[in-house]
């Protein structure tokens, strides 16, 4: 039997250009393509980052709120993420924190509402 390879969570949004904006600009994604099927016709693209791929939709079958957890390898990582996002000019709903069930985690919520939460295992005893 063949195991999935991969999983791409799509997000919906209202605004593409915005949207890019703030993935790109902000959260230091790349855009990986963008399509539309024809003019007055909603937007739909991709945009990565290390190995997680996004999709931003404009189309009607994602509900805006939705929730991902990307995985770091170290929580210094997470940290370093963190940064980034103020230094870009953006804003984390909370974190970095080390969480009771071994995150270290940092969230984000883009202008539609959903949220990214950026993470990373903490090593057993936990990490300062």
């Amino acid at each position: 039997m063949t195991l999935f390879k991969n999983q791409i969570t799509a997000f919906h949004v209202s605004d593409m250009q915005k949207a890019l904006d703030y993935y790109v600009g902000v959260l230091g994604f790349t855009k990986d393509w963008e399509w539309q099927h024809a003019e007055n016709f909603p937007v739909f693209a991709s945009v990565s980052h290390g190995e997680h791929t996004l999709y931003l939709t404009e189309h009607r079958e994602c509900a805006p709120g939705g929730l991902v957890y990307l995985y770091f390898d170290s929580p210094q990582d997470v940290d370093l993420r963190s940064q980034f996002i103020q230094e870009k000019g953006g804003t984390t709903d909370f974190g970095p924190i080390d969480q009771a069930w071994m995150l270290r985690e940092v969230q984000v919520s883009d202008p539609f509402g959903n949220k990214i939460r950026f993470c990373a295992r903490l090593p057993a005893g936990g990490e300062k």
